[in-house]
């Protein structure tokens, strides 16, 4: 193991010129080799450890510099991505046939009502004679037969859980309707009484958990999202291991990954980690509200469920319209 140090940083080096890594890429491949290698240390065979030293300890990491941003998914946003999940509820079509278009059906039947034969036509444009037929009787490349889709329900859904519950992404796709208590915990607010419903997310589903091996608990307490979730309950009735941000049916994602881009891409935002504007955004921006709304630490932490504090605070982005007005506040 003498020269594995050696090895293993040429190897590091030569990816990074070959795949364009950033020094914060390599050293994010690292922390995995170490985080491997140290494992190899603790697992033992017939008492013995599979490795005597950690290659990585000999390797210095790269100086990154990673890049902190401090972008806000603010309310008019907010709206937006809500108003662009109405376009994911679109016909759920594919065409028949990559040799048809519109056009050329169009023409097809205008062909056959005016008394020329199925077969010869289904020859010219190079189809099967039982394709033509369910274009003429309107069995398919028919609109009125097309089945809207869910896409837009389920992404609000997901949007109204990132914003007002804070889960992360792999979260959202695992909570299922047996873990939402919905016997509510009464508030009372100014004197007036409100209804929160907690969620008990099992350790693992949440990423704290998997280390803790404690349940988590997130609190529904905006009346639109416990509007979907009482929705969510009598639609899935009898099924509490349907998954209340997965499919329409309950049926379980693995991830919304490609949905959430075309959503942003709806919304007319400009995304991109190296923008600064992800899915996870939202929770910064789940975290950067509730200290506006409580000027709790304490509290945002809880709700952020972050073991520490300095986390949290690395989540938190001032609104640009307030930093302004606190120059402005200096005049006084």
């Amino acid at each position: 193991m003498a020269g594995a140090p050696l090895q293993i940083e040429r190897w590091l080096n030569a990816a990074q010129k070959e795949r364009g890594w950033t020094d914060n890429t390599w050293n994010r491949y690292y922390e995995l080799l170490n985080t491997v290698f140290n494992r190899a240390i603790k697992w033992k065979t017939s008492g013995v450890s599979r490795m005597a030293v950690n290659p990585m300890a000999a390797i210095e990491k790269k100086t990154g510099t990673k890049k902190k941003f401090e972008t806000r998914v603010e309310e008019p946003t907010e709206q937006a991505l809500i108003a662009a999940c109405d376009h994911l509820n679109r016909p759920q079509h594919r065409p028949h046939s990559r040799l048809l278009t519109w056009e050329t059906v169009n023409t097809l039947r205008e062909r056959v009502a005016a008394g020329e034969q199925q077969s010869k036509l289904a020859a010219e444009y190079g189809i099967s004679r039982g394709l033509c037929c369910q274009i003429i009787k309107g069995e398919i490349w028919n609109p009125s037969k097309y089945r809207t889709g869910t896409k837009g329900d389920e992404m609000r859904r997901r949007l109204y859980a990132a914003f007002d519950l804070g889960l992360r992404h792999g979260e959202i796709v695992k909570v299922q309707l047996k873990h939402v208590d919905f016997k509510p915990i009464k508030v009372a607010i100014e004197g007036e009484v409100r209804e929160v419903l907690a969620i008990a997310l099992p350790p693992a589903v949440t990423k704290g958990g998997k280390t803790t091996g404690e349940i988590e608990y997130v609190y529904a307490g905006t009346e639109r999202l416990k509007l979907e979730l009482a929705k969510r309950r009598f639609a899935l009735k009898r099924k509490p291991e349907a998954y209340v941000f997965g499919t329409e049916a309950g049926a379980s994602v693995k991830t919304f990954k490609r949905m959430w881009r075309e959503l942003f891409k709806l919304a007319g935002l400009d995304y991109g980690r190296a923008k600064g504007l992800t899915w996870h955004t939202i929770r910064h921006e789940f975290i950067s509200r509730n200290i506006e709304n409580t000027g709790d630490p304490v509290v945002t932490q809880r709700l952020a469920r972050h073991k520490d504090g300095r986390t949290t605070q690395g989540y938190i982005h001032a609104r640009e319209s307030r930093v302004m007005a606190a120059v402005v506040r200096l005049n006084q």
